[in-house]
């Protein structure tokens, strides 16, 4: 089962508008909003995210947006560098929760929900809530195998006459 690993202490964004804080997305509060400064024109340059201090196993994003004007596409990448996309999803634009389930979990220590479309009214990407679903742990499958450690068989009488 996927736990909630999102915090305010790895958040990240493309801008941030002073009315607006980064904090908002992160605060438990569906009445707060986080927003960019960029407007209208905001097609993968916007972007709300984390920054892990490992590499964790994301299964899903979760967004709920601020207003009626919204990106009718998110899409999610992850940071190598640059910005590589991994999935894009289409979205509504009511207000309301977004699940975005990834068809294929991910493994990266920099993601991020991006503007996927431009919007128009001279609206910013806001959201009012932001969380990112996975473990803290690599799958089992990517973990380094640990190093066997033979231990001697043979009585101490026997080796002393080794070296």
């Amino acid at each position: 089962m996927a736990e909630k690993i999102s915090k305010l202490d790895y958040a990240i964004s493309s801008s941030v508008d002073p009315a607006r804080p980064l904090a908002n997305a992160f605060d438990g509060n569906i009445d707060t909003l986080w927003g960019t400064v960029e407007t209208d024109t905001i097609a993968d340059i916007s972007f709300i995210g984390q920054a892990f201090p490992q590499e964790v196993t994301v299964q899903m994003f979760r967004v709920m947006n601020g207003f009626t004007y919204f990106p009718t596409t998110l899409r999610v990448k992850q940071f190598k560098g640059t910005w590589e996309t991994v999935q894009d999803f289409a979205v509504t634009t009511t207000v309301e929760w977004k699940d975005l389930v990834l068809s294929v979990p991910l493994v990266a220590s920099k993601v991020a929900v991006f503007a996927g479309s431009n919007i128009s009214g001279g609206s910013a990407f806001t959201i009012r809530e932001f969380e990112v679903y996975g473990s803290l742990t690599l799958p089992s499958i990517l973990r380094p195998a640990s190093t066997p450690v033979i231990l001697s068989t043979m009585p101490t009488a026997l080796t002393r006459g080794f070296r």
